[in-house]
């Protein structure tokens, strides 16, 4: 493994690494959601007993996203792995 390398997997372990840190401080939620639900009850709904759920629009990062993020990661990764491994093998071939 040459320098190029080991650059390229350690960017990419640091790119799925902030997206899981990222997923667990968002709450760790399964799901992407843009909206959220909230419980509203106003002085009436209070002493009826009734209360209604509106939704408010909030961006909570989801597991799935994370996914995304790792798989397009390693794939660009694994490409440019394999692309530099070529590249060295060419520069020994020349030197020789």
């Amino acid at each position: 493994m040459n320098k190029k390398q080991r650059n390229t997997l350690i960017a990419g372990g640091v790119i799925v690494l902030i997206a899981i840190i990222i997923w667990l401080l968002s709450g760790g939620e399964i799901f992407t959601k843009t909206q959220v639900p909230v419980t509203y009850q106003s002085e009436l709904d209070k002493q009826l007993g009734v209360s209604q759920t509106l939704w408010k629009d909030q961006f909570v990062w989801g597991l799935d996203l994370s996914l995304l993020i790792g798989g397009i990661t390693s794939i660009i990764c694994g490409i440019l792995f394999q692309k530099f491994k070529k590249g060295d093998k060419n520069s020994e071939l020349s030197v020789k």
